[in-house]
């Protein structure tokens, strides 16, 4: 779904919570988030991660060792006008979770930290994009069932 998003055309940012490579902790290192918001930067989306205790640096230098420094917003490498293959950016937004939601179309778990957990996400659907398209991704399974429920879910969508 989200890459035939994509595939029209549309420009549209996505939240990704979670980038260390697991939850209570800054550690980045190997971490499979950095393939994942690559992915969805090369497809044409604009990736504000969100992780509550990665810095800046951290985030940078895996980027950079996995090979997607050029994804990074900006970057030297992003900015080369030369890049064809870049479609859309990837920044570290931190611990904001509400400017990582602001104007995103989905949220996207890829971290299981305990603090996603009692987050307010009708807080964050509120500010996310058109109703009708904001979608929750829970790729680890952390979240209750009413968050998924279709009564009591603030999403559109959810998985």
């Amino acid at each position: 779904m989200l890459k035939g998003e994509a595939a029209r055309g549309e420009k549209t940012k996505i939240a990704v919570f979670g980038f260390s490579y697991k939850q209570n902790t800054s550690d980045t290192r190997d971490t499979p988030a950095a393939s994942i918001v690559a992915a969805f930067a090369k497809w044409g989306f604009e990736v504000a991660v969100h992780d509550p205790q990665v810095t800046q640096a951290g985030f940078e230098i895996e980027m950079h060792a996995q090979g997607y420094g050029r994804l990074v917003a900006g970057s030297e490498e992003n900015n080369d006008s030369g890049n064809q293959e870049l479609r859309g950016s990837v920044e570290l937004v931190g611990a904001d979770k509400i400017k990582a939601c602001t104007g995103a179309s989905a949220v996207v778990i890829l971290t299981e930290w305990e603090i996603f957990k009692t987050y307010d996400y009708r807080e964050l659907v509120e500010v996310m994009g058109s109703k009708g398209s904001r979608t929750l991704y829970d790729f680890r399974g952390i979240l209750p069932d009413e968050v998924f429920s279709s009564k009591e879910s603030p999403f559109d969508r959810s998985f």
